[in-house]
């Protein structure tokens, strides 16, 4: 083992011993939830409930500094109950906030971006320039922007050709308190994701055009520069899928797993991974997740890329795929395997204040950085 690896493993194994994994249970036990972290807090809302399957408007928040203690919040709700599709990064957070946006609910897709305030424990509310599900958001921390690009604005299950998707990237200053001019995306399309790789690059990646036959699961990349103001739109997966998950280590954009067309709700296992060099290249290169699933969620702490989770499709024969967290040092290219604690799909992940926690079912489950056992 190179002496960085023993190094590094050595690091987790006392950041374990200081902060200790916890599970918390959530308000609601529900799937197709939003996660974000912002100034030590997790900030989870919505969902669709495991009973009934009917839209959530609960929130739970949890206090990352004190062993996820349970923080009150006004109001303690959602302004709607909404689900948002699993294995998207629907929610962001800059600047001490927390966004999640659009979704579904019993009145059908929704405008509103809830927005919550981590140092007044505060939610308001904004509208995008749309109603629609299915969409992807990232931001830029230092500029003050969050980007919602993509979704679905209307589906018609019985007659996919009415159903409409959007390429419109609507930009919110957080700095400004308003909404900037919106962007595109090159080619319309939902359930895709989304991730920022040093705080430069904006990258929308997969998802599917309705209506499209076997040609609806693209394979198209979307990188916004803020730098330049420039998209470029020249790299591609290595495979069009949608319900990915994506997460940024250092350079490296890393995006695991998805939903392909080989048959209805089949899943794969390809994980491709971008990392700029120098101003403006960008290496690919291509590895494979321990069970192929979809609906899965990614993450990102300490040098580290987490992929938790996720529905195994059609096919699929290893039941533990929806334990697994498969996690990669990208820069290194070493790759280990975790387990959790209770199955979890279309679940939600976000990081901070050394933990990385992943969200759905009846819990949340905090583990301490990269301090579970090495599976090999």
């Amino acid at each position: 083992m190179a002496l960085r690896q023993l190094l590094g493993f050595c690091a987790a194994a006392l950041a374990s011993a200081e902060l200790g994994n916890f599970t918390q249970r959530l308000r609601e036990p529900r799937d197709e939830l939003a996660c974000a972290h912002a100034d030590g807090l997790l900030v989870c809302g919505g969902g669709r409930r495991k009973g009934d399957q009917s839209a959530s408007d609960a929130v739970d928040v949890f206090d990352l500094q004190r062993q996820g203690e349970r923080v009150p919040t006004s109001p303690d709700r959602l302004s709607a109950p909404r689900a948002f599709d699993g294995g998207q990064n629907v929610a962001a957070s800059c600047r001490g906030k927390v966004f999640i946006a659009g979704g579904a609910g019993k009145s059908g897709k929704s405008a509103v971006v809830d927005v919550f305030d981590a140092a007044t424990r505060t939610w308001s509310n904004l509208t995008l320039s749309r109603p629609r599900s299915f969409l992807a958001v990232t931001a830029f921390e230092h500029a003050g922007l969050v980007l919602f690009g993509g979704g679905e604005e209307a589906e018609d299950e019985w007659h996919p050709e009415n159903s409409k998707d959007t390429r419109i990237v609507d930009v919110w200053s957080v700095i400004e308190s308003r909404w900037l001019a919106p962007m595109q995306l090159g080619v319309p399309r939902k359930k895709l994701t989304a991730t920022t790789v040093l705080d430069r690059y904006a990258i929308f990646a997969g998802g599917f055009l309705s209506n499209n036959g076997s040609e609806g699961y693209r394979a198209d990349m979307d990188v916004y520069d803020i730098q330049t103001n420039q998209w470029k739109r020249s790299l591609t997966l290595s495979q069009g899928r949608m319900r990915l998950a994506a997460a940024s280590v250092g350079p490296c954009a890393v995006f695991g797993g998805g939903e392909v067309n080989v048959s209805a709700g089949d899943a794969t296992g390809l994980v491709d991974q971008f990392c700029v060099v120098g101003d403006s290249s960008w290496e690919h290169s291509v590895a494979e997740l321990s069970v192929r699933r979809y609906e899965l969620a990614a993450a990102s702490y300490g040098g580290l890329a987490y992929f938790a989770g996720g529905n195994i499709g059609v096919g699929g024969t290893d039941a533990r795929g929806a334990y697994r967290v498969d996690v990669v040092d990208p820069i290194a290219g070493v790759w280990r395997k975790l387990e959790l604690a209770e199955p979890k799909v279309r679940l939600a992940a976000a990081a901070g204040n050394g933990y990385v926690c992943f969200a759905g079912g009846d819990s949340v489950e905090c583990i301490a950085d990269a301090s579970h056992e090495i599976l090999v």
